[in-house]
């Protein structure tokens, strides 16, 4: 069923982290965990052994004016989650400094959690992509991200070639998003 798949694109809401949904037993639980066990059970799927997977957030848009108000550690798996900011209004200084807002700070937590619970499953780089709820655009530049994924895929040289290890230039570092 899957023989011509080359890449599996999980889409999860950013927003996820604040919302609840309701297990099959009937339990509450936080909708990033269940993504998160649900990727994870997918990654980990002889199915999809050796596949590359591309992960899109989608929601950017609502994630970034969530984490304002509700805390991303609110979810258990990102109680972690601390970065430094200023004592003066953090949208503004943002704007005015070129620097990161908030949400871009969880968008790029999130990513790495993702990123790290692939690798500790695969020991292969997972391709992270965003996405504005609303934004048609934005979907497409994650898909055509996933086409550009394949096409570095294709330009690979095969590992018995003696060549430099190019590997190295597709790093499992957090930079390595389409954003």
């Amino acid at each position: 069923m899957f023989a011509d798949v080359q890449l599996v694109v999980f889409c999860i809401a950013g927003s996820d982290y604040a919302d609840v949904c309701e297990t099959p037993d009937g339990k509450f639980a936080n909708k990033m965990m269940e993504g998160a066990k649900l990727f994870e059970s997918l990654v980990s799927h002889p199915t999809f052994h050796g596949m590359d997977f591309l992960l899109v957030l989608n929601k950017f848009d609502l994630l970034d004016k969530m984490v304002e108000s509700s805390r991303l550690a609110n979810c258990e798996w990102f109680n972690d989650f601390d970065p430094v900011v200023s004592r003066h209004s953090w949208q503004e200084q943002s704007r005015a400094n070129n620097c990161a807002t908030m949400g871009q700070m969880a968008f790029h937590y999130i990513a790495l959690k993702f990123k790290r619970l692939f690798f500790s499953l695969t020991r292969r780089k997972l391709y992270v992509a965003l996405a504005n709820s609303l934004d048609s655009d934005s979907a497409g530049a994650a898909f055509r991200y996933a086409r550009e994924i394949l096409k570095w895929k294709e330009e690979m040289p095969s590992p018995d070639e003696d060549t430099l290890n190019t590997t190295d230039m597709y790093s499992t570092d957090l930079g390595s998003y389409s954003g």
